[in-house]
Parts: C-alpha cells; sequence; structure tokens
C-alpha cells in the first residue's frame, strides 16, 4: 500500500511540474541532431554619386536543416536588396541635377 500511495504522489508531482513548465514536454530526445545558429553579418558597402550605403543583413549559420537556412537567409538577402534599390532609386529622384 506505500508503494502504490508513493507512486501516486510521484506521479501527481511530476504532472504538476509538467504543467507549470509546459516547455518540459518539449525536450528533444534525439541526440543526434546537433543545431548551434548562429547570426552572423553580412556586409554590402556601396558608393554612389548620390548616396552611400553600408548595410549589415543579419545571416543565420549552424541550423541542422541547411535547406531552411538557405530560405530564410535569401528572404532576409532579398527583402534587404529590394529596400536597397528603393532608397537608391529614391536618392536619384530627389537629386536629378547631380551628374
Amino acid at each position: 500500500m506505500r508503494k502504490v500511495c508513493r507512486g501516486l504522489l510521484i506521479t501527481v508531482l511530476l504532472l504538476k511540474v509538467v504543467h507549470i513548465y509546459p516547455q518540459a514536454l518539449l525536450i528533444n530526445f534525439n541526440s543526434n541532431i546537433v543545431e548551434n545558429p548562429m547570426l552572423v553579418d553580412k556586409v554590402i558597402k556601396e558608393n554612389t554619386n548620390f548616396i552611400n550605403i553600408d548595410v549589415e543583413i543579419p545571416q543565420i549559420v549552424g541550423l541542422a536543416n541547411k535547406d531552411k537556412e538557405k530560405v530564410i537567409n535569401k528572404e532576409i538577402l532579398d527583402w534587404t536588396d529590394m529596400w536597397i534599390k528603393d532608397v537608391k532609386d529614391g536618392s536619384q529622384e530627389f537629386n536629378p541635377t547631380i551628374p
């Protein structure tokens, strides 16, 4: 009888811990996947007649899923390239007299 009570008590305590800390259920038991993501900066520097561009773009390295890493980095890079192009076009519109 004591073993049953002790087992029930331990079970109730564990359920309370899991309820309080639900992230305990998210533990990855697959130890074969090693993931150490880092953010590094990719620098774009460019000088035009109208504007000097000096941009640091964050890039993710170290994901276990390399395809997902490439997709994320490409999306960030494409958005930044589009933003730089818009800034260049805007600077040329506002300064048309500079050769």
